[in-house]
C-alpha cells in the first residue's frame, strides 16, 4: 500500500516516465522471447537440413556397395558417419530391402542388428 500511496502522490512526469519504462521493458521482452523462439527453430531446421544432405550424400556414393551387396565396403562408408556427433546410428539397405551394414556410434550401447528395410525396394534409390 505504500508504494500504491506514493504511486498516487507522484507527479505527472513520473507518472509518465514509469509508463515509459514498463512498455519499454515490455517490449524488449517481447523482442527477445521471439528472437529466441524463432532462433531455435532455425536451429533445428537447419540441423534436419544438414542431416537429410548427408543421408543423400552417403545413399549415393555407397551405390555400388549396396548394390553388389559388399558389406566391408559399405561398412567404410558408414565409419566416416563417426566424424558427425549428430549421427548415432545408420544402415544401408539394398535394393531388395536387405541390410547389408549398419553403423552404431561409440557412445552407444551394443544395439540389436537392425531390421530388414520396411520400404518399398524403389524408395532406396
Amino acid at each position: 500500500m505504500g508504494a500504491m500511496f506514493k504511486l498516487e502522490r507522484s507527479g505527472l512526469s513520473q507518472k509518465l516516465t514509469l509508463m515509459s519504462v514498463l512498455s519499454t521493458g515490455s517490449a524488449l521482452l517481447l523482442v527477445f522471447a521471439v528472437f529466441a523462439v524463432t532462433s531455435v527453430r532455425s536451429h533445428r531446421e537447419e540441423a534436419a537440413q544438414q542431416l537429410a544432405t548427408l543421408a543423400a550424400v552417403t545413399g549415393a556414393s555407397s551405390q555400388a556397395a549396396r548394390a553388389y551387396g559388399n558389406p566391408a565396403q559399405a561398412r567404410r562408408m558408414l565409419a566416416a558417419l563417426a566424424l558427425e556427433t549428430d549421427v548415432l546410428q545408420a544402415a544401408l539397405y539394398d535394393s531388395t530391402g536387405r541390410l547389408v551394414a549398419r553403423y552404431v556410434a561409440p557412445r552407444l550401447p551394443a544395439a540389436p542388428e537392425a531390421p530388414d528395410a520396411p520400404t518399398a525396394p524403389d524408395t532406396l534409390e
